[in-house]
């Protein structure tokens, strides 16, 4: 499930930190919620639209990357993890549509520049 107390609120947080040469850290956060209701027509020829959603979509990442440069190299490595939930309100779809999602990477990567850096 999502967490209760942003139901109602639309709310994106990024955030970063780097320590200046070799530590960095991104981290975000989103909340995004929709409520669709019925509309209601007085005229009986006017088609009338039924289809009802509540949903809240909800995400968060943490990123923290290192990387070390020498004259000749430059060592690049970090991971990143990530929640994804999305939440039906609606008590006759949700165990269709609820979903949480768990990811994660690492990597690696090396720069052999022709020229000295330092």
């Amino acid at each position: 499930s999502s967490l209760p107390w942003f139901n109602n609120y639309i709310l994106w947080l990024d955030s970063g930190f780097q320590d200046g040469k070799h530590f960095s850290l991104q981290a975000s956060f989103s909340n995004y919620g929709i409520t669709m209701q019925p509309r209601n027509s007085l005229v009986p020829t006017k088609l009338l639209d039924t289809f009802r959603l509540s949903q809240i979509s909800q995400a968060i990442s943490l990123s923290p990357n290192w990387s070390f440069v020498t004259e000749t190299r430059q060592h690049n490595f970090g991971i990143s993890a990530n929640y994804n939930a999305l939440n039906d309100l609606q008590s006759a779809s949700a165990y269709q549509s609820n979903m949480k999602t768990i990811s994660s990477n690492a990597y690696y990567s090396l720069n052999l520049p022709k020229k000295k850096w330092v």
